[in-house]
């Protein structure tokens, strides 16, 4: 049986799926809602014992209806399940649908090749270390010599929200610095974020100067460094490295997360400054993981 209902029960639904995230939950949809001017729908499908299959938050936009990081899958679901639900839903929303699934998803349910992709995405993640030994070690020799460095420094780490036209000011200067071709997000866009969801703004600064910092977003055990940037103008203090250093072990201590998710690694490394990315996330350790984001058209 499949149905549209209520954002109000989408916490209820969502949360005994396998691939539950920050995307696809109603807090993050209520903000694209706000700043983007966007619907948000909920829907799902159920077998004949109303056991949960697929469900997607979607959320509606010019012509298309799309998915981030979704839909959301359950044990046992199958592969026509999921496309069950995708034209489901392109018959009560006539527009393209654009979803998500990671990788090894897709490979269980045949790769889904006949769908295109538009878009490959990787990331790398880190099983949360038990201990700082086991930090330092899963890191490459440099990036471990790095952090011995920089723990001898007088950085000091804020969490506050009173940081976050500094932090806006660094993000988008570093964009202009790499030549981004893309706009960045809005001041609102963050501002919403850190009041609406379960976020928070973490930054490194020195002598009341911010050298790097992020947005990271903790959900369902799960903790993505999004939106991390450097100031160009103290690159070379490797203050990212003990951003990143200091939330690990922070992770580590609270027991609050299980995966450290550092939120991008390029597929092409051809280019010079994907590469630094790439090496620099990789040197921490972790497993890439990879997404496909594909594409039904009317």
């Amino acid at each position: 049986m499949f149905r549209e209902f209520s954002p109000q029960y989408w916490d209820r639904v969502a949360s005994s799926s396998l691939n539950y995230n920050f995307y696809q939950s109603i807090h993050y949809a209520k903000v694209y809602e706000k700043i983007f001017n966007t619907k948000t729908r909920c829907f799902v499908l159920t077998d004949d014992h109303n056991n949960i299959k697929v469900a997607g938050i979607g959320k509606e936009r010019d012509d298309r209806i799309t998915f981030d990081f979704g839909p959301l899958v359950y044990k046992n679901t199958t592969p026509q399940e999921v496309r069950d639900f995708l034209l489901y839903v392109q018959a009560r929303c006539p527009k393209k649908i654009k979803f998500t699934l990671n990788k090894q998803l897709l490979e269980s349910y045949g790769k889904m090749d006949d769908i295109p992709t538009y878009f490959n995405f990787s990331t790398i993640i880190l099983n949360v270390p038990k201990t700082d030994d086991e930090i330092l070690y899963g890191c490459n020799k440099n990036r471990r010599q790095i952090i011995r460095r920089v723990r001898q420094k007088d950085f000091k780490i804020e969490t506050n929200k009173e940081n976050l036209i500094q932090f806006y000011d660094v993000f988008c200067q570093r964009l202009r610095d790499n030549k981004a071709e893309e706009d960045p997000p809005t001041y609102e866009y963050f501002k919403e974020l850190l009041n609406e969801t379960p976020s928070r703004l973490i930054v490194c600064k020195k002598d009341n100067i911010l050298y790097s910092g992020m947005l990271g977003f903790m959900f369902n055990r799960y903790f993505e460094s999004r939106y991390s940037t450097n100031n160009t103008k103290y690159m070379k203090e490797n203050a990212g490295t003990y951003l990143d250093y200091y939330v690990i072990r922070q992770l580590m201590e609270s027991k609050e997360a299980d995966i450290y998710d550092f939120a991008g690694y390029a597929e092409d490394e051809t280019e010079g400054k994907f590469a630094n990315i790439n090496s620099y996330k990789a040197s921490f350790g972790g497993q890439v993981q990879g997404y496909a984001f594909k594409t039904m058209d009317l």
